[in-house]
């Protein structure tokens, strides 16, 4: 729609004064309920209590892969604790100002790039009281480590003081 290397934004309505598309000439931002997008794609609205973001497919063939939300670092050689892509839970706390919180993720990164050999790892990580913790690490391994970010055996479960010894009920 724009000519090349012109600085025009480009915007499609519905039926409100704010665009339902809007693309940002300067940076290629790209808008959907916003005019004003703060990253390469927001979407932002009120979906009454609905899905927000809905991935569906018509594939008959219950064998084949459908749908697939998929994270890609284009990189080679990725190294050791390279980040892949974090799923972040955001809100605002009870600030006089209040501010972006994020109040648990779930971080895929690369534990061994090696060809042939390669690992990766999830790190589980919340907020307590206001400081972000990483809580739970699954390993290349399958190892699972709780309150560790690095499990030697199956289960590892560390701790200290009296919440150190696990319950199993």
């Amino acid at each position: 729609i724009n000519k090349q290397h012109f600085d025009w934004n480009t915007q499609i309505f519905g039926d409100s004064s704010t665009p339902a598309i809007f693309v940002e000439g300067g940076n290629s931002n790209v808008g959907i309920g916003t005019a004003t997008p703060g990253a390469l794609l927001h979407v932002s609205g009120d979906n009454n209590g609905g899905d927000f973001l809905l991935l569906e497919s018509s594939e008959s063939n219950a064998s084949l892969d459908a749908p697939d939300l998929v994270m890609q670092r284009n990189i080679n050689s990725p190294g050791a604790n390279t980040q892949l892509g974090t799923i972040k839970w955001r809100g605002k706390n009870n600030n006089a100002s209040p501010e972006n919180v994020t109040y648990a993720e779930i971080q895929g990164e690369v534990e061994s790039g090696a060809d042939g050999s390669e690992n990766g790892r999830l790190k589980f990580g919340i907020i307590d009281d206001g400081a972000f913790t990483q809580v739970m690490t699954i390993d290349g391994q399958s190892k699972v480590g709780i309150g560790t970010t690095s499990p030697g055996s199956p289960l590892t479960i560390a701790g200290t003081g009296t919440s150190a010894d696990p319950t199993v009920s």
